[in-house]
């Protein structure tokens, strides 16, 4: 089974992307494919420069976290162009309906903001992404499950008009994860400009951990885990035991939440390891390097795109 993981490159890769995605995906057997959607970010990020800084970044950061050894593939969607005519003739067989139920659509509604035609259509593109490499397994969150519903709606209906089986339905793969929190203690988003960057420089690392909000329980005083932003990260990223252990330490006295915080962010490097020094080598000295890489990955994967694409069009008549 191949599975497809998808990451917009709108910012650094933060701990809600890897715990709701790269780390699942990284456990799954068989092939799979991780792609930095650029065209996606294209929805939000207006900056051109930020844009390609950001996309070769994430690609770095995927590569140091491993995710392009073995029979694993980073590439980036604007790399594919068969992503772009399958997303056209998928979105002939969308209905108007569908599109705005999207949760990016209902979203933006109901702040009020603008909506764009990408937006629009993004849950198409996804659906384009994944259907592209016929993958079967797609990581995703709860708040992910909508798109991966509607990939398996388009899929259906390129089957149908086929009058065969092109396409296996794709099914989502829902985390356990949950919702991350971020330093406010609310969802972790780069929207939300509360996310703790994976590669973080040590001391920006410190700084953000400790700037997690917590309550004014003083530290004399028991302190509640299941209300506290620190305990709920806390549980990502360390051992049964060790979270039992901060548990009964929050029911004591004198263990503040200073102590909790140097805990926290013990445990956070733990899980970062040497996968920063090489990312930092990536970053600083080799992303010519990176470039060839992704290259070299992108030439491996395509020819599943322009097969799939030629299957297709056979089907609609092109």
């Amino acid at each position: 089974m191949r599975f497809l993981t998808g990451i917009k490159p709108t910012g650094e890769l933060h701990f809600g992307n890897y715990l709701g995605a790269i780390r699942p995906a990284l456990s799954l057997p068989g092939p799979g494919v991780f792609c930095v959607a650029d065209y996606h970010a294209l929805t939000s990020v207006q900056d051109a420069q930020a844009l390609r800084d950001n996309t070769i970044k994430m690609c770095a950061a995927l590569l140091a976290l491993g995710c392009g050894v073995n029979d694993k593939i980073v590439y980036r969607q604007s790399k594919i162009p068969e992503v772009q005519e399958l997303a056209w003739i998928l979105s002939c067989l969308s209905p108007v309906g569908l599109m705005e139920r999207g949760h990016a659509v209902k979203a933006a509604k109901g702040t009020g903001a603008s909506i764009n035609l990408g937006t629009f259509n993004y849950p198409v593109l996804m659906a384009a992404d994944i259907l592209l490499f016929r993958a079967e397994g797609i990581p995703v969150g709860k708040d992910q499950h909508q798109h991966v519903q509607i990939a398996q709606l388009l899929a259906d209906k390129v089957n149908y008009r086929a009058g065969f089986e092109l396409f296996k339905s794709p099914q989502a793969l829902i985390s356990d994860v949950g919702i991350v929190p971020g330093i406010d203690g609310e969802k972790m988003s780069k929207s939300n400009h509360n996310t703790i960057p994976f590669f973080s420089e040590p001391s920006e690392m410190k700084k953000r951990i400790f700037g997690i909000k917590t309550s004014s329980t003083p530290r004399e005083e028991a302190m509640d885990p299941n209300t506290c932003t620190v305990f709920k990260l806390y549980q990502h990223f360390a051992t049964p035991a060790q979270v039992k252990t901060m548990e009964l330490n929050y029911a004591m006295t004198n263990y503040g939440y200073g102590n909790a915080k140097t805990d926290l962010l013990e445990a956070i490097n733990g899980v970062v390891g040497s996968s920063y020094n090489y990312y930092r080598f990536l970053t600083s000295s080799y992303l010519e390097g990176v470039e060839i890489e992704l290259v070299k990955h992108e030439q491996m994967i395509r020819g599943i795109a322009q097969q799939t694409l030629i299957d297709v069009k056979n089907v609609v008549g092109l």
